[in-house]
């Protein structure tokens, strides 16, 4: 292993490598207090490289502590660094021509420190998922004790579930808002919740559970059913809700009709058909599939073509 830039032959590709970072990286000092405490190096423009902890702890532990030499850092990490969020252990080198602005995980948890009055080092952000500009985020903050919600985030119909503090709140141009408030203000939109609520779902462990008080459909694709109509029944307390198409926009409705309501009986199931805009018998089966999370929906089921004997 080589000690100095000078040992290595001038065709070496690990040469350039250490030319481009060598002054950055010199500043072992605070390299090291990085890799023992874990916390962030400061970031900005220095002779041309910004430099904060991320990936790779236990790489950046060893040069701390004499067992690699920075070469040999060098020579681990090409190709396997990576813009994981502010707060991994690690360490990552971006050079400001690739990258003059902050990340928008750095971007994030300043405008956050800023607002909430927070201290940076102790925050952290995992992007969950980003719709326009909209950045769907579990944010930590080690200075204060996860809050545990046992009932869940009903938002447009769709129950997402927080373990651990894992809530998911929003930031877009500088202003966050919780998933209620980012729907009800079209930052996002309801193909948008039903997307991150998937992605949620699976990520905490409970997309494939089953509701003991839902009935799931057993239609196949060889079932003899409408290729552009479901079916669904309405939960009673939802019974009253005045549902338009704009309520199943993440399915594609184009028409609903009631074909059982008791406005009196509010006891009584309500029965809708739902018109899709696609006419594919396998995009109803899908379609179902979805439905069958919303917290309104008893079932959802095809619209089965019976025939009937004389």
């Amino acid at each position: 292993m080589f000690n100095d830039k000078k040992n290595l032959p001038e065709n070496d590709p690990l040469k350039a490598q250490f030319d481009g970072i060598d002054k950055e990286v010199r500043a072992s000092a605070e390299l090291k207090q990085a890799a023992k405490t874990g916390v962030p190096l400061r970031t900005g423009k220095r002779e041309g490289t910004a430099v904060h902890v991320r990936r790779f702890g236990k790489a950046v532990a060893a040069y701390a502590l004499g067992i690699l030499l920075f070469l040999g850092v060098v020579a681990v990490l090409p190709g396997l660094w990576e813009s994981d969020p502010i707060g991994s252990p690690g360490m990552n080198v971006t050079t400001t021509d690739e990258q003059d602005d902050l990340t928008i995980e750095q971007e994030i948890i300043s405008a956050y420190a800023k607002q909430y009055g927070r201290d940076e080092k102790y925050l952290s952000v995992r992007i969950v998922a980003e719709y326009d500009g909209a950045y769907a985020i579990v944010l930590r903050d080690a200075g204060v004790k996860a809050t545990i919600i046992d009932a869940p985030e009903v938002v447009h119909f769709y129950p997402f579930r927080y373990y651990g503090g894992n809530s998911i709140n929003v930031y877009k141009d500088g202003r966050f808002y919780t998933l209620t408030q980012a729907y009800e203000t079209d930052v996002l939109n309801a193909k948008n919740v039903v997307d991150l609520y998937l992605l949620h779902a699976e990520n905490e462990g409970y997309l494939d559970e089953k509701n003991p008080e839902k009935f799931y459909t057993w239609a196949t694709i060889e079932d003899d059913f409408d290729a552009d109509k479901i079916i669904i029944v309405i939960f009673p307390e939802f019974t009253l809700y005045p549902y338009t198409v704009e309520d199943f926009a993440e399915i594609g409705c184009v028409e609903l009709r009631n074909l059982w309501f008791d406005e009196d009986d509010p006891s009584e199931a309500r029965i809708i058909s739902l018109t899709l805009d696609k006419n594919s018998k396998q995009n109803v089966l899908d379609c179902i599939r979805i439905l069958e999370h919303r917290a309104d929906l008893e079932s959802a089921e095809p619209s089965f073509v019976i025939e009937i004997e004389d």
